[in-house]
């Protein structure tokens, strides 16, 4: 008897430990794979543990990955600086450059809509947002064709 139950234990134990090796769970998730490569998402894992080895770290309930981060450098402002005042604001935007340069802007949405955008010839220029519903905003500065500088806004 005593047998009988250890086998029944062992079968049940490895079935359970195999079960566990290949499922992943999840509110939502799928795999594709084709000649160019493999996707692999899930939503919602629940279980979460970390597991170590000599070169390997496996975090289980998040999507692993080789990721390479390459950093790409903005162009560096030709010996100016732009400060953009006051932020949160509600009514204007002041736009203040340490000289005298001719350089366009563009206010954009979060959807990527460009609202407005001009040049400015001056060191100092002020935009109205009395517009604009409350929100977020992006300014961009571009010089010779080049975003050279990126300010988020907030509008009250």
């Amino acid at each position: 008897m005593k047998q009988l139950l250890f086998i029944a234990f062992f079968v049940f134990y490895n079935m359970a430990m195999q079960a566990q090796q290949h499922e992943v769970i999840a509110t939502a998730g799928d795999y594709f794979k084709n000649s160019n490569g493999a996707l692999s998402w899930t939503i919602g894992e629940v279980i979460t543990e970390t597991l170590s080895g000599s070169n390997v770290s496996l975090n289980q309930g998040f999507q692993q990955t080789n990721v390479v981060v390459t950093e790409i450098q903005k162009p560096i402002l030709n010996n100016f600086e732009i400060d953009v005042f006051p932020n949160p604001t509600n009514d204007y935007l002041n736009i203040k450059s340490s000289k005298e340069q001719t350089l366009k802007y563009q206010l954009v949405d979060m959807n990527g809509k460009i609202i407005e955008q001009n040049i400015i010839e001056n060191k100092s220029y002020k935009i109205s947002l009395k517009y604009l519903l409350k929100g977020i905003y992006f300014i961009n500065f571009i010089e010779n064709n080049i975003e050279v500088k990126t300010f988020k806004i907030i509008k009250n």
